[in-house]
């Protein structure tokens, strides 16, 4: 299931796991992780790429661009929350920030989330 083009998942699914895909990484088409968990080790995996974070590297963290980091992230933040994921999947560490800051939800890089699906196997 995608978050993309206007195609909203339907809010029942609440056991699933979002992916953010990170700017950087989507101008290079770097963002093999999501399809290889979507194939081997998350059932439901719901692809957010719409929106930034709004972090910006280093920018928000800075004390006097905090506020404005989190507004510029708040559609993802509202996005990612609207789907219901018991987890979040990103491999940018500061986005794992900015995201774990604006939904509460854990969040965690792909390598760890397949690393725990092989120990279970």
């Amino acid at each position: 299931m995608e978050l993309r083009h206007g195609r909203r998942p339907d809010p029942r699914h609440t056991d699933g796991e979002g992916t953010d895909r990170p700017h950087h990484a989507r101008s290079r088409c770097l963002y093999p992780a999501a399809k290889f968990l979507k194939e081997f080790a998350v059932k439901d995996l719901i692809v957010v790429d719409d929106y930034c974070c709004g972090i910006a590297g280093s920018y928000g963290f800075k004390k006097e661009k905090h506020r404005l980091s989190m507004e510029i992230g708040s559609h993802l933040f509202k996005a990612i929350k609207d789907t219901g994921p018991s987890l979040v999947i990103t491999d940018c560490g500061t986005c794992k920030v900015q995201i774990k800051d604006g939904t509460g939800i854990s969040v965690k890089h792909p390598s760890v989330v397949l690393r725990e699906y092989l120990k279970m196997q």
